[in-house]
């Protein structure tokens, strides 16, 4: 029996400092059925040429080359959108993953055929490797069940399931891309909140991401530009998401109030953090 095909989308920016990082990761992720989907829309270094020498001889491997400058949602959109597989994951240039990651996220998939996507035990390290925190779900159960506030807890640790794996037709056929926002920034979490209204989520503890914090991080630039102005702007974004997918339903309410009280918080945190 042929496993499920799994795209890798590697969605390539200023990669050059961050090659062994991300061709580490895509020799060693262990899964016998995977597609490489690699993609640089800006062209501003040799990240992609170079990737293409080591893994030219590889027929998992696609390479999309464009410069077509493409902000950072409409890239991990295309990518989205060009992939075949049956389960679906963006793979940052700068952040590690366990080898077993991709296998242990198809498991937990398939033997739940009601959740939309799955999602791997997060380590925040340096650019040396060192752990700084562990992010712990937000609740103890293994798995998320649609609805208000569930979207709301999944929003508030967004980085968590957005890089994790999906259904990828499910999100297909919902047309459910990410949403742009002013300056593009937490359009990720926004789309992680519609995704919790609308299906269930699995943590998998037996698998790790790890998320590299450094100078080049594009959450550094969100704080700079945070301001409460921009609240308003994102629960009006989630006030879009759900007048297409939950156009009226008793959870619609819960939802408009929750999107705007964590859009708050959100930016509360930011605010007390930057003191």
């Amino acid at each position: 029996m042929i496993p499920p095909k799994v795209t890798v989308a590697v969605p390539l920016y200023r990669s050059a400092p961050f090659l062994s990082i991300v061709t580490e990761t895509l020799r060693s992720l262990d899964y016998p059925n995977l597609e490489f989907l690699v993609s640089d829309r800006h062209r501003e270094d040799d990240a992609i040429e170079r990737l293409q020498d080591k893994f030219s001889a590889d027929p998992r491997f696609r390479f999309l080359l464009a410069q077509d400058q493409l902000n950072w949602v409409a890239h991990y959109n295309l990518l989205l959108a060009e992939a075949s597989g049956d389960y679906f994951v963006w793979v940052s240039h700068d952040d590690s993953y366990s080898s077993d990651f991709v296998a242990k996220l198809v498991e937990a998939l398939e033997r739940n055929p009601d959740a939309i996507l799955a999602y791997a035990r997060v380590e925040r390290i340096s650019m040396s490797g060192e752990v700084l925190t562990k992010i712990k779900p937000k609740i103890p159960s293994p798995s998320w069940h649609p609805g208000p506030l569930s979207a709301y807890r999944m929003a508030l640790s967004g980085s968590q399931q957005f890089h994790g794996m999906f259904r990828r037709k499910w999100l297909l056929d919902r047309k459910l891309w990410i949403r742009p926002t002013i300056h593009n920034i937490a359009a990720d979490m926004l789309w992680v909140f519609t995704l919790g209204m609308l299906g269930g989520a699995l943590y998998v503890e037996s698998c790790t991401f790890w998320k590299r914090y450094h100078e080049g991080n594009t959450h550094k630039t969100w704080d700079s530009v945070m301001r409460p102005r921009y609240v308003w702007s994102f629960a009006r974004v989630v006030r879009s998401y759900l007048d297409d997918y939950v156009p009226s339903s008793w959870r619609r309410l819960p939802a408009i109030c929750l999107s705007y009280l964590a859009c708050t918080l959100w930016c509360v945190r930011l605010t007390l953090s930057r003191k």
